[in-house]
């Protein structure tokens, strides 16, 4: 299992956690400021990232250096993917 698989692992189980907790209008568990970008750009979440002060952009470039992407494009395509399944 890759670094990145491991990410999108977790990732996409605290993603399906936070979508519960939107849904039961309650907050979001203390993650890291990390987990929080991948959930919010996962969940396409504006207002998270907006909290945040990352914009979807930049939030995928912080993290696409956690999941190993050479560029933005990459990164972009693997959230998609990862979306997907949720």
């Amino acid at each position: 299992m890759t670094s990145a698989d491991r990410f999108a692992t977790d990732w996409l189980d605290k993603a399906r956690f936070a979508r519960t907790c939107n849904d039961r209008d309650e907050p979001w568990p203390a993650w890291s400021t990390g987990e929080v970008l991948a959930v919010a750009v996962l969940l396409r979440d504006t207002a998270m990232l907006t909290r945040l002060g990352y914009t979807e952009v930049e939030a995928l470039d912080r993290l696409r250096y956690d999941i190993g992407k050479p560029d933005l494009d990459t990164a972009a395509q693997w959230f998609a993917d990862i979306r997907a399944r949720l």
